[in-house]
């Protein structure tokens, strides 16, 4: 059985490990040892599915020829989130003049902030279910006061609202949800 983690070929010798259950458990403590975790199992070139995996990690190694995995540590969750916070920043700056921009011909550049806020928050979320993953690392990790998953539940229908305002053209409420409702959950994230 060939195993890549991360991409990286693996030389691994299996002593009495029987299943693929047997292998992963053993990796699992290597990761854990240095913080880490494993996010994504790939059995013979097929992506396992969370719900799947039990199963298929009873798999006799000798049904395995090809095993990766992708994992993630804790301090590179730290790390992408100290780097998102440039991401806030420039949100933080240009929010507020969102509808200035809309009155004043700047649509396109509107549009870009827009779609910025948008992968800047997808980013957020993505890292804040890795945080999980790590309760021992995050557990102090608060924003406005708030743990993450609450900050996210609050700012949710304030989204809701301002997409609505984009599909009706509404300057008025998209210009007042930026500034007033957007930029200053963005000012507590950067």
């Amino acid at each position: 059985m060939e195993i890549f983690i991360d991409e990286q070929k693996v030389d691994v010798t299996l002593d009495s490990e029987r299943t693929v259950n047997d292998v992963l458990v053993g990796i699992e403590k290597n990761c854990a040892a240095q913080n880490a975790t494993i996010v994504e199992i790939e059995i013979n070139g097929e992506s396992i599915p969370a719900d799947k995996i039990d199963a298929l990690c009873s798999k006799p190694i000798e049904d395995v020829y090809l095993l990766k995995l992708s994992t993630i540590a804790a301090l590179d969750i730290i790390d992408s989130l100290k780097n998102l916070t440039q991401g806030f920043s420039r949100l933080e700056q240009e929010l507020p003049k969102i509808a200035f921009n809309l009155q004043n011909g700047g649509v396109e550049q509107s549009f870009d902030l827009m779609v910025h806020l948008a992968d800047v928050l997808d980013e957020f979320c993505h890292l804040i279910n890795f945080c999980a993953l790590f309760p021992e690392f995050f557990k102090a990790f608060t924003i406005d006061g708030k743990n993450p998953e609450d900050f996210l539940v609050e700012l949710a229908p304030i989204l809701l609202n301002f997409c609505s305002a984009i599909e009706k053209i509404d300057i008025v409420m998209i210009g007042d949800l930026a500034e007033y409702e957007i930029s200053p959950r963005i000012s507590a994230l950067a």
